[in-house]
């Protein structure tokens, strides 16, 4: 069975749309185990990426893998966690990934994961991606318990300009499996995306021109001028709920401001891109709340800071979009 997910790129806080993945699975019974095979065609869910304009292409990857997650339905515990791996040509849309799924014949419930999870430290986790100090961080992990813990204490670093490398391992997906399909003998997963992605064009001042893009802050604020809770904060919050739903998410600390940090040269045309992902905490922003930039070069503001919009209208931010921004940084 073949779905197709599209992200697409939209002007600021304008919601885009995004579909599901499906793939599905064919076994037989073979040892303690299931040979499965899954096959998927997937557009704007992976992390090889490729801004055309009008949104980001994303791709498999030459190798990837996913993992299938089965858990005890009375209280959450890990059951197993199988891996699926596929191997092609890098930029293919479709993949095929192959594994033994060992959750048993009737498992109470079944999850899959991307990127896959490994073992480190004695727990699953998803791959490190780098941090603000260049040093490996993990996204997830699993903790006691019916969840996934989210950590997010320091935040990712992009390291060229317009790039989309620091995305990999950090942008997630998660989706329940159809149990009754499994005991039928084949295996229906429904991905869906856990992270929102905010692109910002960012122009800053003639004097910053070669100079150290170091980062960028988000503030946001209510139209009292008091902050407003929008990201999920890190320290090991709730973000795949194991026993309800794949991607409830109960954040009981949120933030009201994000960075992204960089190190790379300001361009000649003074104009960089970013590419921040984040895991929303609340996504209903009122009537006259407002987002609110500054920028840092060499370690220090570039500039005043920049109010971008403020909302004329209530919306509603979703998990697995993207949203785009101008900002212009003044002297």
């Amino acid at each position: 069975m073949k779905k197709l997910i599209i992200l697409s790129t939209a002007v600021l806080a304008v919601m885009v749309s995004c579909q599901k993945n499906q793939e599905t699975v064919s076994s037989s019974e073979e040892g303690n185990g299931v040979p499965m095979t899954l096959t998927a065609n997937i557009s704007g869910t992976k992390t090889a990426y490729n801004d055309n304009g009008s949104g980001l292409k994303e791709t498999w990857n030459a190798e990837e893998s996913i993992s299938v997650v089965t858990l005890d339905g009375d209280n959450g515990e890990l059951v197993s966690v199988d891996t699926f791996t596929s191997s092609g040509e890098a930029g293919r849309s479709s993949a095929t990934f192959s594994g033994t799924f060992t959750g048993g014949a009737s498992p109470a419930k079944v999850i899959a994961i991307y990127p896959a999870l490994t073992m480190s430290g004695g727990m699953y986790r998803t791959p490190a991606y780098k941090d603000r100090n260049g040093n490996n961080a993990r996204i997830i992990y699993n903790g006691s318990g019916q969840y996934f813990q989210y950590s997010q204490n320091n935040e990712v670093k992009q390291t060229a300009n317009a790039d989309f490398s620091h995305m990999t391992n950090y942008c997630l997906m998660s989706g329940a499996v159809d149990i009754d399909d499994i005991k039928n003998g084949t295996l229906t997963v429904s991905l869906n995306n856990l992270m929102t992605v905010l692109k910002l064009v960012v122009t800053l001042p003639a004097s910053c021109k070669g100079q150290t893009f170091s980062k960028i802050q988000m503030n946001c604020y209510t139209n009292s001028a008091e902050y407003f809770n929008m990201f999920a904060a890190g320290g090991g919050k709730e973000l795949i709920d194991q026993v309800a739903s794949p991607i409830s998410g109960s954040f009981k600390d949120p933030l009201a401001s994000r960075v992204l940090w960089g190190d790379f040269a300001v361009p000649e045309t003074g104009i960089v891109t970013l590419y921040m992902p984040f895991v929303l905490a609340e996504s209903s922003i009122k009537s006259g709340y407002y987002w609110v930039f500054n920028a840092f070069v060499n370690g220090v503001s570039a500039g005043s800071d920049v109010t971008i919009k403020t909302f004329t209208k209530d919306i509603t931010l979703q998990r697995g979009y993207m949203y785009t921004a101008n900002v212009v940084v003044p002297d």
